[in-house]
Order: C-alpha cells, then structure tokens, then sequence
C-alpha cells in the first residue's frame, strides 16, 4: 500500500474519533473491497466472505473511539482484524470446504472471452491450491501477492519481521506451485 493509503486511512480514523460519521463512511467506502477480496480468498464462500467483512467493520466502529494506530502501518489494525475474524470463523465452522476463489475486479470490456475463460480457471486452480497450504502461507500469499501490501506491512500484520516474511513468501509460492503442478 502507498504511503498516501496510509495517511488518508489514518487521517479518516481521526476524523471518527472526532465524531464524524462521514469519516467513518469513508473508511467503509474505501477499505470494503480490500477487506473483503482478503476475507475471501481465506473463506471461499461469498457469502461468509461479505457477513465476516461486515463483522469487521462492525468491530472497527465499535474501536475507533480508543483506537490507536502505530506509525508504521495504520491499515495493518484493520487487516489484523480481519484475520483474527476469519480464524475465529474456522474455530466455530470446523467442516468449512473452501470453494473456488472469486476474486471480484473490474471488468474489462476490452478482454478476450477466451483469455477470460482461461484465466478464471486458472484462479480456480491457485484457489484450490491455496487450501492445501498452511495458514501462514495462505496469509502471506494473499496479503502480499493478492492484496499487494509490502513485506513490512505484512511483517506488521503477522508479528514477523520483513526478513521473516520474504523468505515466508518464496516459501510459499514454492509449495502453491507444487500444489498446483499436481
């Protein structure tokens, strides 16, 4: 995420602790679909993916008031909640089967049906894959590649250090290659 990410999510946390309840609008508007596209390459169902991010934002309302962000990464409270809400979804849905990811992105008229085609599947397959591999994996994975956020805010994220989540990342797009050559 861009430094200027950073500032205008912090910024708009200080607006909603001020009282400002377009701020907190703001934050939903602009954070929704990140936090959701996390939540559902972690969950796989659609609909469990929009109740958690509900239930994110809920949590977020609810903490803004005390809130206090650490200078080097704001958005890493709310992707912090976010897989602490997705682990405590698998404590209470043991038997959860993850399904295909769907990963929602703006459409382009301009794409070929057929290079479409082929790239949804090939979502499907990564998806697949991405169950078999550890949570840890499927956490540096989708925050790093998916999410695009850097090693130290995933570092941030997970209580590693940046060092810590390259050679986790190389790691795990090792074992996703191998998962998806089988």
């Amino acid at each position: 995420m861009s430094e200027h990410a950073h500032q205008e999510f912090r910024a708009l946390i200080e607006r909603a602790q001020r009282g400002d309840e377009q701020a907190f609008s703001a934050l939903y508007t602009l954070w929704y679909t990140p936090i959701f596209r996390f939540v559902l390459a972690r969950v796989g169902e659609r609909s469990d993916a929009e109740d958690l991010t509900q239930d994110i934002f809920l949590k977020l309302c609810q903490v803004v008031p005390t809130l206090q962000l650490r200078a080097e990464s704001p958005l890493s409270y709310l992707y912090t909640i976010a897989r602490n809400r997705v682990t405590d979804h698998y404590r209470k849905k043991k038997s959860l089967s993850l399904e295909a990811l769907e990963i929602e992105e703006v459409e382009d008229k301009t794409m070929d049906p057929l290079k479409d085609s082929i790239r949804q599947n090939d979502l499907s397959n990564i998806a697949e894959a991405l169950t078999g591999l550890s949570q840890e994996y499927q956490d540096i994975i989708t925050l790093r590649v998916l999410e695009g956020l850097s090693s130290r805010e995933v570092g941030l994220i997970l209580g590693k250090s940046e060092e810590a989540v390259r050679q986790m990342q190389v790691r795990a797009l090792r074992a996703l290659r191998e998962c998806v050559k089988e």
